[in-house]
């Protein structure tokens, strides 16, 4: 009886396992296929694709939204950072070093 009960437990724990990789393998492979399916579109489109890159990057990355409109993220506006001063290091003289090479110079 103990033997089996162990033998249901390892069985138990392997179906877990094996359905958690299932279900990450679909997962990533939903995303591999969105993932071609928008390249696809990009490549068919090359035009609209380059398009869209310099209006994105004219408004900013999209980031500024029409506040009019729904489902409108909220910007933070952040204060300026205080300006930064560097102090000055000191001045150390170096003694100078003889470099030789072992010439007795």
């Amino acid at each position: 009886m103990r033997e089996l009960k162990a033998v249901k437990r390892q069985n138990l724990i392997t179906h877990c396992l094996l359905s958690v990789v299932i279900v990450v393998t679909v997962v990533w492979q939903l995303s591999e296929v969105s993932f071609l399916l928008s390249m696809k579109d990009k490549v068919s489109h090359p035009i609209r694709s380059i398009w869209n890159v310099m209006e994105g990057a004219l408004k900013g990355g999209g980031k500024i939204q029409d506040p009019n409109k729904p489902n409108n993220r909220t910007l933070i506006e952040a204060s300026p950072l205080p300006p930064l001063s560097v102090p000055e290091l000191p001045h150390v003289d170096l003694p100078a070093l003889p470099f030789n090479n072992g010439q007795g110079e």
